[in-house]
């Protein structure tokens, strides 16, 4: 019995983090195009367009930032201000370099 009840109360613990709320965000570049941000809140992983990201949080930014892999150079990094919204960002595949900048809002929820 204490065993069981061991086992349940580790999977309680081991479990706290699959309901976290992730912040989901539309980003607008008036010179460029629309992204999606996906910030959890908790963690270190995030995601800009379905790429995987490394997260930094600090009381005022947001800080997004992946390297590139053996083979594929693809940097990105971005920073998203916590209380006005702007962001600036530079995402790099191969030689071609993009910055962005412009401001984020929270994406609406589904109605259905």
């Amino acid at each position: 019995m204490r065993k069981i009840l061991g086992i349940i109360v580790l999977s309680f613990l081991c479990n706290v983090n699959t309901n976290a709320e992730i912040i989901k965000l539309i980003c607008i570049d008036p010179k460029e195009r629309d992204f999606i941000v996906q910030i959890p809140n908790e963690g270190i992983i995030a995601q800009i367009q379905g790429q995987i990201v490394g997260l930094q949080r600090t009381e005022d930014h947001y800080f997004l930032e992946h390297y590139e892999k053996k083979g594929v150079k693809n940097d990105i990094f971005f920073s998203i201000n916590r209380s006005t919204g702007k962001f600036e960002g530079l995402w790099q595949i191969g030689s071609i370099k993009g910055f962005y900048s412009g401001y984020c809002k929270l994406k609406p929820k589904n109605k259905f």
